[in-house]
């Protein structure tokens, strides 16, 4: 990826020198309907399926030649995704550990920075077709989840008097709980995304576009442990002995990923 985008720029400083009569900084608003998805790098944790979710922000390119730009902006962005994993949990109540299961719906907002190289052709019939490829900065300023919380074991007194982990399966639905503190506040990505720009008057154009967000950071932050499952026994908890810190524990690695649909203004 570096030695491709130092090719480009190579490329675009050569052609730089030969067209200078061009609108150097353009500015324009944006909105962008999206998909998005969790992507988990190992089987302790399983996502499930794509959500719909909305961005807009707003948007500019520094032109240093005709054809080609450094393009940055201000986005807010909602992202979401599906998760499944188990997690050992004390019960404050209870005085008690537990082991949950999550399967939940996740609602997360960045507002985002994307640092891109824009390249673009020139005018044909009106129509204007470009390429953008680098990265975005991300910030995460809000995290929600609503699904299920199955509590599946409890160490604990059993039937017999003995203290162990016994089989619960207790589950109880969750609404829009406050999970901020579950991932990091900053998220990386590589951004490729392309489109067309279609030009109502001069200086003046309406952009659709698709682009490509690939996170290749862990969104989760360090505090998230979860049990490491069975996957010869129908993934069940992995529980060797008695005491309570029997639960094998492991560190997630989730990443995030999107496809957007840009409409846009640009000035």
């Amino acid at each position: 990826m570096k030695k491709l985008i130092g090719s480009l720029l190579a490329l675009a400083f050569v052609s730089g020198a030969f067209a200078q009569d061009f609108q150097k900084i353009r500015f324009g608003v944006q909105v962008k309907p999206n998909v998005s998805w969790f992507k988990s790098k190992n089987a302790n944790a399983m996502s499930d399926g794509v959500r719909v979710n909305w961005g807009a922000g707003i948007v500019a390119d520094f032109h240093f030649a005709e054809l080609y730009s450094f393009s940055t902006g201000l986005t807010v962005d909602n992202q979401s995704g599906k998760l499944t994993y188990t997690e050992k949990v004390f019960n404050d109540k209870d005085d008690q550990w537990t082991i949950v299961e999550y399967q939940r719906k996740y609602s997360l907002r960045y507002i985002e920075v994307p640092i891109l190289l824009k390249l673009q052709t020139k005018e044909i019939g009106y129509m204007t077709y470009f390429l953008n490829v680098g990265m975005g900065l991300s910030a995460n300023w809000a995290a929600t989840a609503s699904g299920d919380r199955n509590l599946k074991y409890i160490h604990g007194t059993d039937d017999q008097g003995d203290l162990d982990w016994h089989v619960q399966n207790e589950r109880v639905e969750e609404t829009k709980i406050n999970v901020r503190d579950d991932f990091k506040l900053f998220r990386t990505s590589v951004i490729v995304g392309g489109g067309v720009e279609y030009n109502v008057n001069s200086g003046t154009s309406i952009i659709i576009g698709v682009s490509y967000n690939g996170g290749f950071s862990n969104i989760l932050s360090k505090n998230v442990e979860a049990v490491e499952l069975d996957t010869e026994n129908e993934n069940a908890p992995i529980i060797d002995g008695k005491s309570e810190d029997a639960p094998a524990l492991t560190k997630l690695d989730i990443t995030n990923n999107v496809i957007a649909l840009t409409l846009g203004v640009m000035f």
